[in-house]
């Protein structure tokens, strides 16, 4: 989308090149190795419009105005002119015609990609759901079948219910652990890893500064490991309360 502002040499091949005023001009990146460029040229935007300028620009970046013929360019103190002529919208279409099939093969990637996530995301959450509930058919048919087993005086400090309570809402707690906390888990490792790879390939300094979050991620996870520890253990050191015995018939 912003490949039109980049610069465009003068070229006598038709080959990927725009004709504008009777020449044919290319964008410098299509050049083939050892084709010979002509004239430097630009397009740039100000505001809703855009310009063609003959000559070289040596940086385009700054405050862009156009009046009576000239495209000043202003940055901090300095202040450039150019000679410049605004594009009608089939001229800038031409300039455009070039971009459309990169364009459409990137968004058709991306609605490959889409379709691929969509399959995925959904054998994801299928796969974690029917674990999940094996695990955890399994481990109350467990805790039943103990149940079965244990005395009867144990149910009588017990008030009515409250065992089965016990049993459906631990146990859907490690259904939440298959379902939410491995599956953001899993997606967020592959997610970090993958951005550090964009990093990397974008600038290797920029990768190596944005490392110090992962000691931090880490030191975060120790600290927090430790506390929960601590008030854990500090929950069940606590003298409970003695029950009072029903009493029987």
């Amino acid at each position: 989308m912003l490949g039109i502002e980049k610069p465009y040499f003068e070229t006598t091949s038709s080959e990927n090149a725009v004709s504008y005023n009777g020449h044919y001009y290319k964008r410098g990146d299509r050049f083939g190795e050892g084709e010979a460029k002509g004239q430097e040229v630009r397009l740039l935007q100000t505001g809703r419009d855009f310009y063609f300028v003959n000559q070289p620009v040596a940086n385009p970046d700054g405050e862009r105005k156009f009046e009576n013929g000239q495209l000043t360019i202003s940055r901090g103190g300095a202040v450039e002119t150019y000679p410049a002529a605004k594009l009608s919208a089939s001229e800038l279409y031409s300039f455009y015609k070039l971009e459309i099939p990169g364009i459409l093969k990137l968004v058709g990637l991306y609605c490959i990609f889409l379709v691929i996530s969509i399959f995925t995301e959904f054998g994801k959450t299928y796969w974690l759901q029917s674990s999940a509930n094996k695990v955890i058919q399994k481990l109350r048919t467990d805790i039943y079948a103990h149940m079965q087993r244990l005395p009867v005086y144990f149910f009588d400090t017990l008030p009515a219910g409250k065992v089965v309570s016990r049993i459906t809402n631990d146990t859907e707690a490690v259904k939440d652990l298959f379902v939410a906390v491995l599956s953001n888990f899993s997606s967020g490792i592959i997610y970090i890893t993958g951005v550090y790879i964009a990093l990397f390939l974008l600038d290797v300094r920029l990768g190596l500064i944005c490392l110090f979050v992962v000691p931090l991620l880490i030191v975060w996870i120790v600290l927090y490991r430790k506390f929960a520890t601590i008030r854990r253990s500090s929950f069940s050191t606590r003298p409970r309360p003695t029950s009072i015995p029903r009493r029987r018939a």
